[in-house]
This record gives C-alpha cells, sequence and structure tokens, in this order.
C-alpha cells in the first residue's frame, strides 16, 4: 500500500513537471474554431448569386433600337457599378466606411495570407492577384447594394449580407479573442474598427430603405447630376476677386476650409482604408515588440541580466518614439496628399 502511494505521488509530481514544462503561450492559446479565409472562399458562392440578382433587376442605362427589339427583359439586367471612381459625391462616407470594414482583409493580403504553402516564387505574384479578386468579388455586394437604383432589394440585401460579415466577425472574436499570451486580445484591439464600419453599414441600409419608400415628399432621390452645385459655387468663388480676411496658423500653414470644396468618393475611401490599415499595422507591430521584450527578459543569465533589462527598456523606448513619429508622418502625408489634390 505504502509503495502504491508512493508511486502515485511520483506520477503526480511528473505530471505536474510536464505541465511546468509546456509554455505558456500553449496553455492559454484559445482554439479558433472559425477559418474566416475558408469562410472568405465559400463566400464566393452567394456572393455571385446576390451580383447576378442585383444585375437582373438593374435597369439598362443605355438602351438602343435593337436592344429593345432583341431583349426580352425589357431592359433589366444591367451591369450594377460598384463604385464611381470618377466624379461621384453621394455617400461619400458611406463608401469611405465600407473600404474600413475591409480593411483587415487588406492586411492579410499584404501580409501574403492567402498564399498556399509549396507556391514557387515566380508564381505569388499571380496568387495573390487572384487573392485580390477574390477578396472584391467576396464584397462586392456591398457595394452594388450602396450603388444601386432598386428600392427595395437593394438594402435588404446589402443589410443582411453586411450582419454576414458582422456576425462572422463578432464570432470569430468572441469564440478565440487572443491566439497566444503573448498576444492577448489582439483580434478585439485590430478588428474594431471593422465592426464600427459594419455598424455603420447596417445603419445606412436601413436609413436608405426608410427614406426610399417613404410615402409621400416624392421619397428619397440621388442626385446624379452632371455638375453638382457646390462645385458650380467652387469655381465662381474662384474667379471672383479673393476677399481678404484674417486666417488663423492653422488655415495659413496646414489647410484652409472650403464649404464649397468636396472630396469625392474615391479620395474618401482610399483615405479611410490608409488610416485604418495605419491602425491595423501599428497593432501588429506593437503585439510583435511585446513577443520580443518577453524573450528578451525570459533569457536567464546572471552576467548579463542588467544588460538584457536596460537594452529591453531602451528597445521599449526608442520603438515608442520611432513609431509614434513614423505614424504622425504618415498622417502628414496623408493631409498633404488631400491639400494638393484640392
Amino acid at each position: 500500500m505504502l509503495t502504491q502511494t508512493t508511486q502515485m505521488m511520483g506520477n503526480s509530481s511528473s505530471i505536474s513537471e510536464d505541465e511546468e514544462s509546456i509554455p505558456r503561450d500553449e496553455q492559454t492559446a484559445c482554439v479558433d474554431a472559425i477559418d474566416k479565409s475558408l469562410i472568405l472562399h465559400y463566400s464566393l458562392i452567394p456572393s455571385i448569386i446576390l451580383i447576378l440578382i442585383l444585375s437582373f433587376l438593374e435597369r439598362q442605362k443605355k438602351r438602343t433600337r435593337i436592344n429593345d427589339q432583341s431583349n426580352p427583359l425589357h431592359g433589366l439586367f444591367g451591369f450594377v457599378v460598384p463604385l464611381d471612381l470618377i466624379g461621384a459625391f453621394n455617400n461619400r462616407w458611406t463608401y469611405g466606411f465600407a473600404f474600413g470594414s475591409i480593411a483587415n482583409t487588406i492586411i492579410v493580403l499584404f501580409d501574403e495570407g492567402f498564399l498556399p504553402a509549396g507556391v514557387p516564387g515566380w508564381a505569388k505574384g499571380f496568387v495573390i492577384l487572384a487573392g485580390a479578386l477574390e477578396v472584391g468579388l467576396c464584397y462586392f455586394p456591398i457595394f452594388a447594394c450602396l450603388t444601386t437604383a432598386n428600392k427595395i432589394v437593394g438594402p435588404i440585401i446589402g443589410f443582411l449580407y453586411t450582419l454576414f460579415w458582422l456576425s462572422v466577425t463578432v464570432a470569430d472574436i468572441v469564440i478565440c479573442p487572443h491566439e497566444t499570451a503573448k498576444r492577448q486580445y489582439e483580434k478585439i484591439i485590430s478588428h474594431w474598427p471593422s465592426i464600427l464600419c459594419f455598424l455603420f453599414l447596417l445603419y445606412r441600409f436601413v436609413y436608405t430603405f426608410i427614406c426610399r419608400n417613404k410615402p409621400g415628399e416624392g421619397g428619397y432621390k440621388d442626385q446624379n447630376l452632371i455638375l453638382q452645385a457646390h462645385q458650380a459655387e467652387h469655381v465662381r468663388r474662384l474667379l471672383r476677386k479673393p476677399v481678404e480676411k484674417h486666417k488663423s496658423w492653422f488655415e495659413r500653414n496646414i489647410y484652409t476650409w472650403d464649404p464649397c470644396f468636396k472630396f469625392p468618393n474615391r479620395i474618401i475611401g482610399t483615405t479611410v482604408l490608409a488610416l485604418f490599415c495605419l491602425y491595423i499595422l501599428i497593432t501588429q507591430e506593437f503585439n510583435g515588440l511585446k513577443m520580443i521584450i518577453q524573450m528578451l527578459k525570459s533569457i536567464h543569465t546572471e552576467t548579463f541580466r542588467q544588460f538584457i533589462q536596460d537594452f529591453a527598456n531602451a528597445i521599449h523606448g526608442v520603438w515608442y518614439f520611432a513609431t509614434i513619429l513614423s505614424s504622425l508622418t504618415t498622417v502628414s502625408y496623408i493631409f498633404h496628399i488631400l491639400a494638393c489634390y484640392r
């Protein structure tokens, strides 16, 4: 009996030693049950179906006599343009938030996260291009529902499809908020801008559906004019003699606000996407910094312990200074490009 008890105590001690030998990352790492890349691949099927439905309900803008005689659909099945990149000014911030909702997927493309194992070097460019086309098709219905002229089907499909991607993102965060102990709550920190963008798009689709189907007052009307009112007023102000007025330091050196000038959709969307991608890259760099510092502090040497501690603190301070400086420089260049465009 005594020998059995001794053996049991020895086995329990060996088990505890084995548990201590397991890295803390593996003990606290959660199981990521949702494979977003796999969901992205399978979402091509409903995305193409929704594109065909929206195209079938879209009216052809340019119709000829031959089309009227030979087309039994009577002008239906016109291609839905997801975004007018030439001179559209309607729903500028809505398109900006739509671009912001896919910022995390764009970062995965930059990190070559869609590359399967064993791809040769000469084929990487083609695989990344195919991944970019796949991402574009998967998120195409969101942009198409914002531009379609259909009053009922467009907002409903856009709301449901946006809700689907919001549910996938939230479920992925809830099931596994962090992959390792050194990168705790990384998904929450990096994905909350996309969640806010999805929520704004849901509100926008509900608002569009209510306004377009509102009885009386003509409903909701999009202004698709060749020359917008603010453009005409902006040209008039440029041709007039400038009026001298006192300007603040911000207006003299950085930017002067003009109520008659509006940035088009392509500029707003690019700016929002650039700022969101910059934020995600900063969070990824910060997680990498924490891993490096924890790795340095885990080195147990009596001789270089103080040196390693000082070196880790120096890296921490230098990284903060360099990141803040480079981020401010990048943001200033983004706004400088906006000023130059104007």
